[in-house]
């Protein structure tokens, strides 16, 4: 069984268990890295997708200031059930990032991936980044936060030591910008407390990178030069 099966078919509901007080604070709209990452750019989205959405409590703060749409794909039932019990206006589907329950024809203007990719199963890890990009317009920003150490790292996840189970923490952003089909607007690094400086301890460290789709813009047009006889 891999690690997005595992998480599907109880670990996700065991996570949000333990996280469930934290995620309803009032303070959170203060403090919410992606919230702050988001009005540094200056964007307005419309419609917005995150994956790993808990009970939507971001998608919720983002409908209050924006007026967006917001769509939360979360494997865990029991945050869903929250969820749809406290925010009726967004829609919530269940599933993990390498296979995102939604039609090839919807796509939106915003995409958030927050402390999800780390306990995606390697085998599925570009497939997952693949999805992340199929839902994203053209033009669009995807908002990637995760762990970023100054090299890869593979630790085990210490709630499930009866598991082969890890979090893989490294630059996800990297992943989308070698594509040349992303541009990095900011990237600012924390730690797991949303505590910002150059103190903070490598192995808290935390990157909230903005990205946008632009697509062939990032490549230099050159004219074809037949070879010469």
């Amino acid at each position: 069984m891999n690690q997005d099966a595992i998480f599907s078919e109880g670990e996700g509901d065991r996570w949000f268990q333990r996280n469930a007080r934290a995620l309803s604070r009032e303070e959170i709209e203060k403090t919410d890295p992606i919230l702050r990452a988001l009005q540094t750019v200056n964007v307005r989205p419309r419609r917005v997708i995150e994956i790993g959405a808990s009970n939507g409590y971001r998608l919720h703060l983002l409908h209050q200031l924006y007026g967006c749409e917001g769509t939360a794909v979360e494997p865990s039932e029991a945050a869903i059930a929250e969820g749809r019990a406290k925010f009726p206006h967004l829609r919530f589907e269940r599933g993990v990032a390498a296979a995102v329950p939604i039609r090839e024809d919807e796509a939106f203007d915003l995409v958030i991936v927050n402390f999800v990719l780390h306990w995606v199963d390697r085998a599925t890890l570009l497939r997952s980044c693949a999805e992340l990009d199929r839902l994203l317009v053209p033009g669009g920003f995807l908002i990637i936060g995760d762990f970023h150490p100054p090299r890869p790292q593979k630790v085990r996840y210490h709630h499930r030591t009866d598991l082969e189970l890890f979090t893989y923490k490294q630059n996800y952003a990297e992943i989308f910008l070698a594509t040349r089909l992303y541009t990095q607007f900011s990237a600012v690094l924390t730690d797991t407390h949303h505590v910002s400086g150059p103190d903070v301890p490598p192995q808290d460290r935390v990157q909230v990178a903005v990205l946008k789709k632009t697509g062939e813009e990032g490549y230099e047009t050159r004219e074809f030069l037949p070879p010469t006889p």
